[in-house]
């Protein structure tokens, strides 16, 4: 199964700059944590404002033709996470294409 990938969008950045060889290499992070740069972000979960400095958790989803990123209060995301196991074999995991088979965790 597909791991998701956490790191921190300021360190990531200052390795970016440094050597673009190592950038190639690397997957795109779907989920990382970061603090709010201003306090014009939203949760996409109960739609109030997330305060400027504080935790958010970012996701990479595609929305409107293009990669974005929304926002989620850390307690809000964590809420709105969602594990069972599959009930068939049609199922396939959308970040590592792999298929779920039926009784896998989800």
């Amino acid at each position: 199964m597909g791991e998701i990938k956490v790191v921190d969008i300021e360190e990531d950045e200052e390795e970016q700059d440094g050597n673009a060889d190592t950038n190639a290499e690397a997957p795109e992070a779907r989920l990382f944590v970061k603090e709010a740069k201003s306090a014009r972000s939203t949760c996409r979960t109960c739609g109030e404002f997330i305060p400027r400095g504080g935790k958010r958790v970012g996701m990479r989803v595609y929305a409107g033709g293009r990669t974005v990123t929304v926002w989620c209060h850390p307690r809000c995301w964590l809420d709105s996470c969602e594990i069972g196991y599959a009930d068939s074999n049609r199922g396939k995991c959308f970040a590592a294409r792999e298929k779920i088979c039926k009784g896998d965790l989800r």
